[in-house]
Parts: C-alpha cells; sequence; structure tokens
C-alpha cells in the first residue's frame, strides 16, 4: 500500500494574474526569451548559442575564480566545484562499471573534452532553477554514468529518494540546440523528486490531477514496468493521439505524467513547443498550472514561488514550433556542408572507412535512425528494402544509416543485413547528424534531405495503419522523385 501522508496542494489560481511585463529577466534569459526593447511587453527569440555557456564558466575566465579548486582537476573539477557551491550538489562521475540495487552502472567516457562540454552544458540546466531548489527537493548528489541500466532494460535516468541521488545517463553525443533528449531525462527525474519531497511518496494519488484525464482512462502499470515490458515502443515522441497527454510515456503512470510535464516545462527543446500545445489542449494546460503550484509549495520561499509562477505566465509568450508534432513537416532550409560534416565518418559493414566521394551526384540522401534492438525498426526494414532495391530511381538518392546500438558489435552486425553505409558509432557525424536532424530519440526515424543537407521530410515510427510513420517519406521521395 502506497503511503498518503504529507501535504496535498492545488493550483494557486493568482498565478495566472501574473502579467509578461513582470518576467524577471534573469528568468527570461533562462528560457530564451528577453524584452524586444525597455519597457515594451513583446519577447523575441535568443539565439541558442547566447546561452550555451554560463558566464562564470567561461574557458577564458581567470582560473583565479576557482582557487577552492584542487590543482590539476582542469574543468571538470571548476564546474564540479560550480555546482557544489553554487547549488551544494555533489557531482559524481562513474569511473566503473558497478552495481547499485538493480541499477547497473557503466563507467564514464575517459574523454576529458567531451565530458568538460557536457558538464557545462549541464551546469546551464541546473541554473535554470532557484538557487535552494535541489536543497528543497531532496537532491544532495547526482552520478552520471556511461551506461544506466535497471535490470537488463537501459535507462535514461533515476532519482533515488533514500539516497537523495540523481543518477543521469551520459549523453554527450546528443549535445545540440534542437534535441530533446539529453537534458529531458534530468528534468524528468527532478519532477519525481519533487513529488516525493511534496508527499514523502512519489507515488502519491492527487485525485485533483487524475480528474482531469478523460473519463474512463486508467494509467498502466507505472513507467518501469511498462518500460521493461515493452523497451522497444516509442515512448517519449509528443503524440496527439491521447488528448491531455504529451506522449505515451505520460499514460503509463500519474507520477510519470506529472514528471514529463515537469520535464517540458524546463527542457528546452520540450518548452518551445509547450506553449502552442497549451494554447490548443486545456488538460495540458491545467496539468501545467497543477505542476507549478506543486513547485511553489515545495520550494517555499517567495524567491521560489514567484519563480513558477513566472514559469507559466511566460509560456504566453512562446511561439508556435516551427514543425507539428503530429505530422512532422519540413524545417528550415538551411544548406550544409556534408562532406564536412559527415565526410570523415562514413564506413561500410566491416567497419572500413568509406570516401564521401559515393554519396556524390545523389540528388537525395536518406537517414535512416534505427538500432538492431528495435522491433518496429526491424519489421520496416523488408518494405525499406524493397524500395530500395526495385526502385527505378535508384541513382538518384542514397541511405545513410545512423544506430542507436549499444556497442559497434551490435551495430556492424546490424549494418550486414543493408545494403547501404553507416555513420560510425559514436562518431562527430552521428553526434551532428543526431542534433540537427533526428530532433529527438524516437525510432526508427527516417529524414530526408538534400544533397546540400536541407530538410525535406521527417517520419518517426512504423505501425499498420499508422498516419505519420516512416514509410510515408518513401512515399513522398518516390514522388519528388517523378516529379
Amino acid at each position: 500500500m502506497r503511503h498518503r501522508h504529507g501535504f496535498f496542494f492545488t493550483y494557486d489560481r493568482g498565478m495566472a494574474n501574473v502579467k509578461l511585463k513582470d518576467l524577471d529577466p534573469v528568468w527570461q534569459r533562462h528560457f530564451h526569451y528577453v524584452p524586444a526593447k525597455a519597457g515594451d511587453v513583446e519577447m523575441r527569440p535568443v539565439a541558442a548559442d547566447r546561452l550555451s555557456t554560463p558566464p562564470v564558466l567561461n574557458r577564458t575566465e581567470n582560473p583565479s575564480s576557482f582557487a577552492s579548486v584542487p590543482a590539476g582537476a582542469g574543468e571538470s573539477g571548476q564546474l564540479q566545484e560550480y555546482l557544489r557551491r553554487n547549488y551544494n550538489l555533489q557531482l559524481t562521475l562513474q569511473n566503473e562499471d558497478g552495481v547499485s540495487g538493480n541499477l547497473r552502472l557503466g563507467a564514464m567516457t575517459n574523454n576529458i573534452g567531451q565530458v568538460a562540454d557536457y558538464l557545462r552544458a549541464l551546469a546551464n540546466e541546473c541554473k535554470k532553477y532557484p538557487p535552494s531548489f535541489f536543497s528543497d527537493v531532496g537532491v544532495s548528489e547526482i552520478v552520471l554514468c556511461g551506461d544506466l541500466r535497471m535490470g537488463r532494460a537501459p535507462i535514461a535516468g533515476v532519482f533515488m529518494g533514500p539516497q537523495r541521488k540523481l543518477y543521469i545517463k551520459y549523453h554527450w553525443s546528443r549535445l545540440g540546440a534542437r534535441d530533446r533528449e539529453a537534458f529531458h531525462a534530468f528534468h524528468h527525474e527532478l519532477g519525481h523528486a519533487v513529488q516525493t519531497a511534496a508527499w514523502g511518496d512519489g507515488h502519491y494519488d492527487w485525485r485533483e490531477w487524475a480528474d482531469l484525464n478523460p473519463h474512463g482512462f486508467n494509467y498502466g502499470k507505472g513507467g518501469d514496468r511498462e518500460l521493461m515490458a515493452d523497451p522497444d515502443k516509442n515512448w517519449g515522441t509528443w503524440s496527439t493521439n491521447q488528448p491531455g497527454f504529451l506522449n505515451a510515456y505520460s499514460t503509463t503512470a500519474p507520477w510519470e505524467d506529472r514528471s514529463e510535464i515537469m520535464a517540458a516545462l524546463m527542457n528546452d527543446g520540450d518548452r518551445r513547443s509547450l506553449g502552442a500545445w497549451c494554447r490548443r489542449d486545456p488538460v495540458i494546460q491545467k496539468k501545467v498550472e497543477l505542476m507549478a503550484g506543486l513547485l511553489a509549495k515545495v520550494c517555499g520561499n517567495n524567491q521560489s514561488k514567484n519563480f513558477w509562477e513566472q514559469a507559466v505566465a511566460s509560456l504566453e509568450t512562446q511561439p508556435e514550433p516551427e514543425v507539428s508534432l503530429a505530422s512532422n513537416p519540413p524545417g528550415p532550409a538551411v544548406t550544409v556542408d556534408l562532406q564536412k560534416a559527415i565526410g570523415g565518418d562514413l564506413i561500410d559493414a566491416g567497419g572500413n572507412a568509406v570516401s564521401f566521394e559515393t554519396l556524390k551526384g545523389k540528388k537525395y540522401l536518406l537517414l535512416y535512425f534505427s538500432a538492431s534492438w528495435c522491433p518496429h525498426c526491424r519489421e520496416f526494414m523488408p518494405q525499406f528494402l524493397e524500395f530500395y532495391q526495385n526502385t527505378r530511381y535508384r541513382d538518384k538518392f542514397e541511405v545513410l544509416f545512423v544506430s542507436s546500438d549499444h556497442s559497434e558489435r551490435e551495430m556492424l552486425s546490424y549494418l550486414r543485413e543493408m545494403p547501404w553505409k553507416a555513420v560510425r558509432l559514436n562518431s562527430t557525424a552521428e553526434s551532428f547528424l543526431k542534433a540537427n536532424y533526428a530532433r529527438d530519440p524516437g525510432i526508427p526515424a527516417l529524414v530526408l534531405i538534400d544533397s546540400d543537407g536541407r530538410l525535406l521530410c521527417i517520419r518517426k515510427g512504423f505501425a499498420k495503419g499508422y498516419e505519420y510513420g516512416v514509410d510515408k517519406v518513401l512515399e513522398i521521395l518516390n514522388q519528388k522523385l517523378a516529379g
């Protein structure tokens, strides 16, 4: 039986009265919005590269500002000290494979530069919160792991309340302005910490939340159970299939639903679309308000309460997303030097380097994001192979495999079933393609670009009768080739 002690919180409707002109400039900066001009309430986007590094952590800053860092600790040590000093957070890098209860912890990479890049980005995510937030919700340590599994199932993160630890899988390869996965799990797991701090029970039955759902709706058996029962399902991609929920994972349990709302509110890649979703779906809007009210109550002090009031109010300033999450139409027409971006990381099924010349002269390129462990990917493969081998336009396009496999051995074994080339696993090319074209972690995904790297079409998922699946890209490509 779940404990039902602690406080019962409801949304303070006074929060809805916060005006755009009252938004704190610091808070606006965290969420990529600043006043258009002095005294104006109009808001405009800020370029992502202006927010990529916390000023206090700039590489060119005088090292004396980190005088308490042990000699030789390097930039990673400085970043760890920054989080300890400003947020009372211990940051642990898992340096060897290990086990903690039913968690399997993989060792971090020894690439110092990549780790430093990731820690700078993590510091930016922490800076979004009020200084006392982590103490308020009972998080005292963040553990970064090269691999993270619950039993045999891979997971992106987990909060262990009794230990006050937040375990996160390190995702350097997914750092990118348009990628959602790198820190979505971080904010999601903080949502669990908030719920545990509020009620002493992360699985609390919050009736006001449950009453928002459609009549007769029942959540699943919980995120862990559902994930382990079907680890290959596309849980994370936002979908309009179930009004009142952001994605399939939100339907697995009320506590997962609340944590997905938390992640959407705080994660840049999700937040850019959350405002539009709130305007279209009153249940999502109400859930955002309830979660912000809960956060304000848990954090307690007036500064934090004002912070979460502004979080909700600022959603009004979010523009319509560039990409419809339901149909994934084409994005901006920006040219890319593909040879420079990926040319050095092309391989064949034997793992041997392949020249970029093999792609030259092709009018279109299909980027196939897939993995050997994904059943929906394998289900799609026969249709994909038939199209590739039988189309009369074979000389006008090529396919490139971008893997999400767990090892090079698994990837190359899967690649031997395909007649096309791939980018090397965990390479610079893979990072570039996932950050700029994959957009979120769902697979299978099929992306159509032209020879200049312009994005023409994206589709994710595969199932009979699914209107927006990857097989639709083949139809679109065929039309373009025949046109």
